[in-house]
């Protein structure tokens, strides 16, 4: 004997649903972002800052498939050395070919908070001198009302990755670049 209609539908409707993640979109402000570098060199650092153009990123609050993009403007990137950055730009970056950095994400692990600091993982792929690389990024993330900022951490191994290396006889740099990403934005429900 099979169960009514109606028994299929009242247990249907008593048994437990799993919400569906909503979406939250965090939109980049420019102005208030920040992409600082280091180099290592033989007796000192090189710091540096680039630009970012735009940027856009789709998750789920509670971790999980995520998209958009946080684009760089690669020709903007600066150690306030006229000579250094003119070889960074045309021996290392090539950015007069290869404009932008591009950050893909797509995945978040962990989950935010809805308001004050959460540590998550950034998991997605970099973009850098027509080239395309996995990448993990431990991020800070404290959202403030409808405000989000964010802090990470990239070491790119940009000799590895097909960029030259700039060493010189008496000068040696390391073969990595520490790159410091301080975004801020709104977060807003997707």
């Amino acid at each position: 004997m099979s169960p009514s209609p109606r028994i299929l539908l009242l247990c249907a409707l008593l048994l437990p649903t799993s919400p569906v993640p909503a979406e939250q979109i965090l939109t980049l402000d420019p102005a208030a972002s920040r992409i600082g570098f280091t180099l290592g060199a033989t007796l000192h650092a090189v710091e540096g800052t680039a630009r970012v153009e735009r940027g856009e990123i789709r998750f789920q609050a509670e971790g999980g498939p995520a998209s958009g993009e946080i684009v760089v403007d690669a020709t903007s990137a600066d150690t306030e050395h006229e000579g250094r950055d003119k070889d960074m730009h045309k021996k290392v970056l090539e950015s007069e070919t290869f404009g932008t950095f591009v950050l893909r994400p797509t995945e978040t692990v962990g989950a935010l908070a809805p308001s004050g600091t959460s540590s998550i993982e950034l998991h997605g792929t970099f973009e850098i001198h027509g080239s395309t690389f996995p990448v993990v990024l431990p991020t800070e993330v404290t959202i403030d009302g409808e405000a989000i900022t964010g802090t990470a951490t990239l070491n790119v191994p940009y000799v590895e990755w097909g960029m030259k290396d700039p060493s010189k006889l008496f000068l040696r740099v390391e073969k990595f670049v520490s790159v410091e990403i301080e975004l801020s934005g709104q977060i807003s429900d997707g």
